[in-house]
């Protein structure tokens, strides 16, 4: 039986061969995402679709915009351990929306309106499918270094590379 694997990025490909899968039954989708809406032209809030877990850094972003009620609307859409604590946050910051789950058309209404899509991360992500649909979209990515970010995102182009997701997001 040959073996036949699929890889979104060229380091999940590099992942596989260390694991022992023979490169030439490796396929390299880079990237690959649906294509998405594009934002409008007045956007002017801010997006983190995203687990909510720690590793993610939610609640360094959520600190953020509680410390900060200049910031723009955040709004925060997905689902996790951490989601009832979001959702009280939420109601305390008039900065802050908490949407929990959504479905894909939901999700690509909501990031319309948002000029900014932050992908955070405490961990070494091993690709970035948020960074990829925000792109996709037309959105500036606000995120912290990865091998995927970094290999994506061209600072002051398309997005920013931040170390501090509780001092480098505010200005």
């Amino acid at each position: 039986m040959l073996f036949r694997s699929v890889a979104v990025s060229s380091q999940i490909k590099n992942y596989l061969v260390r694991n022992g899968v023979d490169p030439q039954n490796i396929t390299v989708i880079e990237n690959a995402v649906e294509s998405r809406s594009t934002i409008k032209r007045n956007a002017d809030e801010v997006s983190l679709v995203s687990r909510m877990e720690p590793e993610k850094g939610i609640l360094d972003v959520v600190n953020t915009w509680k410390s900060n009620p200049q910031l723009p609307n955040l709004h925060l859409i997905g689902s996790g351990n951490l989601g009832k604590k979001i959702e009280s946050v939420a109601l305390e910051c008039s900065n802050i929306t908490y949407h929990g789950k959504l479905d894909k058309r939901n999700v690509e209404e909501i990031n319309a309106f948002c000029k900014i899509s932050l992908t955070p991360s405490l961990w070494e992500e091993p690709f970035g499918r948020n960074l990829a649909e925000a792109l996709s979209r037309g959105q500036v990515v606000i995120s912290t270094p990865s091998v995927e970010s970094s290999r994506t995102i061209k600072s002051g182009v398309n997005g920013f590379l931040i170390n501090n997701l509780d001092s480098d997001l505010v200005i």
